[in-house]
């Protein structure tokens, strides 16, 4: 049965008293009834240089609702002014503060877009640092490759069949870097290492300037023979999940059941 997906979060001030602030600042998400068990870690996207659309922020509490989590939305710094790896270091430290704070709690990572940089990015980092990793990631539209080798990203521009070009994710990217190369993983995490992920899920569109960073990305993954699931859609946009419809819905619900799984 479909997931009336719409209204049955809201934005809240935290999930009780704890020890110390969070590191940046943050939004929280929960389910009206007030029951849940675990977290979502959520980065936005933004193309590393914008903060949370009212669409963004409206999915990001339908995935509250429909996962049956609260959803801890950290800010981070963002390009031009504080380029990579700003961006990592803010999440790293969010995402260790929400660890420290509830040790107990199970943790599955969401980002979108750009967002999946900075998540996957602060990830590697961790790993390598020997810390807990979160139960899951699930990941909407992934862009991982700021040198924009996908051909999808070279096709949509020649076709015109996109709203995004690529001249304006260069400049996107250009604006992030700040002089670091594009293929530096902590920038474009597709070159780093996913050895030691946890289960991933993607969703992507094959009508997404973005398609083949998700299908590239879903290689490197079970190349470093980790547990990886690419669910793909025909003639949506990028994060489509933002938009209403019947699709929207559909892919809320399909990464909500993957959230629940991985916080059980």
């Amino acid at each position: 049965m479909m997931l009336d997906t719409g209204a049955e979060a809201v934005a809240t001030g935290g999930p009780g008293v704890t020890g110390r602030r969070a590191p940046v600042p943050a939004q929280w998400f929960a389910p009206k009834d007030g029951g849940w068990r675990g977290f979502v870690f959520y980065i936005h996207g933004g193309s590393f240089i914008a903060e949370r659309s009212p669409r963004i922020t409206a999915m990001v509490g339908r995935f509250a609702a429909a996962a049956g989590a609260r959803v801890f939305a950290p800010d981070y710094r963002l390009a031009p002014e504080h380029p990579c790896p700003a961006a990592v270091d803010d999440a790293v430290a969010a995402y260790q503060w929400l660890r420290e704070e509830w040790p107990d709690e199970p943790v599955v990572a969401l980002a979108e877009s750009a967002g999946a940089s900075v998540l996957l990015a602060a990830l590697q980092r961790l790993r390598d640092q020997g810390q807990a990793m979160p139960e899951g990631v699930l990941l909407l539209s992934p862009w991982v490759d700021l040198s924009l080798q996908s051909w999808s990203v070279v096709a949509a521009s020649l076709s015109g069949s996109s709203p995004y070009t690529m001249e304006s994710l260069a400049v996107m990217a250009h604006l992030y870097l700040g002089g670091r190369s594009a293929t530096d993983p902590v920038a474009s995490p597709l070159f780093g290492s996913f050895r030691g992920f946890p289960p991933m899920l993607i969703h992507a569109s094959r009508g997404d300037i973005l398609y083949d960073d998700a299908v590239r990305l879903a290689d490197a993954v079970r190349d470093a023979r980790g547990d990886l699931t690419l669910r793909l859609w025909t003639g949506e946009t990028h994060v489509w999940e933002r938009l209403p419809g019947v699709n929207a819905r559909r892919s809320i619900e399909l990464g909500a059941e993957f959230i629940r799984r991985r916080l059980d």
